[in-house]
């Protein structure tokens, strides 16, 4: 598992990752300020 963070002036980040599955996805979304999990309304009959 490897990742390479680059940045540029003027702010911008770059983060490329290798090998890491969909983990790499999730820590993006929690970065982003996201939520990777959702409630699940369970229906009742």
């Amino acid at each position: 598992m490897k990742t390479d963070i680059e940045f540029e002036s003027g702010g911008k980040v770059k983060i490329t990752t290798r090998n890491r599955g969909r983990g790499a996805e999730r820590w993006l979304t929690h970065l982003q300020g996201k939520k990777h999990i959702n409630a699940v309304k369970l229906k009742h009959k």
